[in-house]
This record gives C-alpha cells, structure tokens and sequence, in this order.
C-alpha cells in the first residue's frame, strides 16, 4: 500500500507533468501500475534465458555496427 506522502508526492509529480489534477483513487491506481511494471523490469533475467539473452544483445550490437559501417 502507497503511504499518503507518496500519493500526495504522485499527485504533484503528475500535475507538474500534465499540467491537470487527479483524484487521490486515480493517482493510487496509477502509481500502483508504475510500481508494479518497475518491479517487473527490475527482476533479474532468469539464469536459463541469460545465455539466448547476451547472444541476442551481442546480434544487435554487431547488426548497429555495420548499418553504421563500424564493421
């Protein structure tokens, strides 16, 4: 559960943005799927997909390098 300091923080932060106020449920909500989705992102890559992970990164780094004639 989001403390009222980080609601009422939410609710500055997006009206500083947006230039609009938003109910309290609303920046509940809200901040509550960005918490979520940063929770998620932040996971580390499960040991098992880590290899196909680097070796894919490693294809996109040598690709962005000869579109770029860095070959």
């Amino acid at each position: 559960m989001l403390s009222e300091r980080a609601i009422e923080k939410y609710r500055e932060i997006y009206r500083q943005r947006f230039g609009e106020d938003i109910s309290r449920e609303e920046s509940i909500e809200q901040a509550t799927k960005l918490l979520n989705a940063v929770r998620v992102m932040a996971q580390p890559i499960p040991k098992k997909v880590e290899g196909r992970y680097r070796q894919i990164l490693q294809e996109e780094t040598e690709a962005t390098q000869k579109e770029q004639g860095h070959e």
